[in-house]
């Protein structure tokens, strides 16, 4: 999940590609600065949230949940090393749940949020 120029997209595997979330664009958005401002104040860049399907992982493993957290926990250090490649910035967000994945409209016994990150300019740095 991800949110470009006030726009909340959804990364679709299958085709390798960020599909407009139906839903309510602006309350989405609305929220997801509230979240952000909470951790970093004033923060511009893009909001990536990670949100996981626990039934696929549940269909082959016990304890689906502990599964799930390490492999979001893998998936920040590798978004620091692009980031720095790219000349980027990025803060870890310990989005494990809020008003946004209410939001959402995806059954809560299904998917679960499983933490996200802020991905800013370098520039951001120095003000």
């Amino acid at each position: 999940m991800s949110n470009v120029e006030g726009r909340v997209l959804l990364y679709d595997p299958i085709s390798h590609a960020f599909r407009p979330f139906k839903g309510d664009q602006q309350r989405l958005t609305d929220i997801n600065r509230c979240d952000v401002e909470q951790i970093l104040g004033s923060a511009p860049g893009v909001t990536v949230r990670i949100v996981a399907d626990v039934s696929l992982v549940g269909a082959a493993y016990e304890n689906p949940e502990t599964l799930i957290l390490r492999d979001a926990g893998a998936l920040l250090p590798v978004a620091g090393m692009l980031a720095e490649w790219l000349g980027l910035l990025v803060c870890p967000l310990g989005f494990l749940g809020s008003s946004f994945m209410d939001q959402l409209g995806l059954p809560r016994e299904r998917f679960m949020a499983v933490g996200g990150f802020q991905l800013s300019s370098n520039d951001c740095a120095s003000r």
